[in-house]
């Protein structure tokens, strides 16, 4: 772990790490992960587009939320819908390369095959879905506006490689709604826990943990992905987003979580590092 300077404090710890293989897909939890480029090993390197080529997510199909991409070894796929496998077989790594798109966004993607793209589309009932994967050299730049530096690039999360929310910020939400929801409804990366106040993650302009400096970019405006149950991909009441909106919203968005790049582009994350806060 790097040395603290004076002006640095530790915040408080890592208590969560969790890597979505497939985009909108359901994650996993890990008490450890490596850091690439692109973000957390593994996430967020597969993605379903719709017959036009155009992503495709849990805001119009919430069943996605049971669908699970894994990978058992560097060469194979496993995916299962609703705890029953659906598709077992071999990572195309040589197939067609295709340009996709993400919130108008190109991006390029290798086909992953018809039989499991048929497989999938059976499962969620949904016609003409296609499973596509991000080899190591189909990154794209992310957002410009608000990352500082350059050299950031990810796979196929929204804008940028990782995630962050904190308990106390979900407690403060849970304490103001009848029905709590867990953490996994805003699909964070890295979960932080410690002695601070709710929301004080927005004023974290840097922090560091296990050497590996974190920026943040700005705050995480929310879908309708939080009212989908992550365990039954059913939509709630939407008591949760309605309450959030009431008094974390700004011009019709409304923010859980904070968006972060990364400066080293290698490195090592676990659950119980120290999160230093360096600005």
């Amino acid at each position: 772990m790097g040395a603290k300077t004076s002006k640095e404090m530790v915040v408080g710890k890592v208590s969560e790490i969790n890597i979505y293989p497939l985009k909108s897909g359901r994650g996993y939890s890990v008490e450890n992960a490596e850091i690439w480029e692109s973000g957390l090993k593994g996430d967020r390197e597969f993605i379903l587009v719709d017959e036009t080529g155009n992503f495709t997510s849990q805001r119009k199909i919430p069943s996605m939320a049971t669908l699970v991409l894994t990978r058992p070894d560097e060469k194979s796929l496993l995916i299962s819908y609703g705890g029953k496998e659906i598709y077992t077989g071999p990572l195309v790594e040589d197939g067609a390369v295709e340009t996709l798109t993400i919130w108008g966004e190109d991006v390029p993607g290798t086909f992953q095959g018809e039989a499991s793209s048929t497989a999938i589309s059976n499962a969620l009932n949904v016609p003409g879905l296609r499973l596509f994967w991000a080899g190591p050299s189909q990154l794209r730049d992310v957002e410009q506006g608000f990352a500082v530096g350059g050299n950031h690039r990810v796979k196929y999360p929204d804008e940028y490689p990782f995630l962050l929310t904190t308990t106390a910020s979900l407690a403060d939400l849970n304490s103001r709604i009848d029905t709590s929801v867990p953490m996994n409804r805003f699909r964070p990366n890295i979960v932080v826990d410690g002695d601070f106040t709710a929301w004080a993650e927005e004023g974290w302009h840097q922090i560091r943990i296990n050497n590996v400096t974190y920026q943040a970019c700005k705050k995480c405006s929310r879908c309708k992905v939080p009212t989908v149950d992550q365990d039954t991909g059913e939509h709630d009441s939407g008591e949760s987003m309605k309450v959030l909106k009431s008094y974390r919203s700004v011009k019709s968005e409304v923010f859980f979580g904070m968006n972060l790049v990364h400066e080293q582009k290698e490195g090592t994350i676990n659950v119980g590092d120290d999160v230093i806060l360096v600005s």
